[in-house]
């Protein structure tokens, strides 16, 4: 929701959280959420997010590929992570 909301600090601060809890970060749509929001971080024109991380473009790629880790079958987020790690490096 905050992701949503373009608030990409208080979205880094819920989805930091998320991945230490044994319950979220087993789910590949943790994983995602949490591309999204380093890809976000990464590409912040308004560069009012920028400092928030030193790497967010290799965080993005890591949580992409850990998402796509946990779809063995390739189903829910592995295509949305498939394409989003695409997106990271444009066409």
């Amino acid at each position: 929701l905050e992701f949503d909301n373009g608030k990409l600090d208080k979205a880094k601060e819920m989805i930091d959280k998320a991945i230490e809890d044994p319950k979220h970060n087993v789910k590949s749509k943790t994983w995602y959420y949490r591309g999204l929001i380093y890809a976000g971080i990464a590409n912040d024109q308004t560069g009012m997010y920028q400092k928030l991380d030193n790497d967010p473009v290799q965080k993005a790629l890591d949580s992409y590929k850990k998402a796509m880790s946990l779809e063995p079958e390739k189903k829910g987020s592995y295509k949305d992570a498939e394409k989003a790690v695409a997106d990271l490096y444009g066409p």
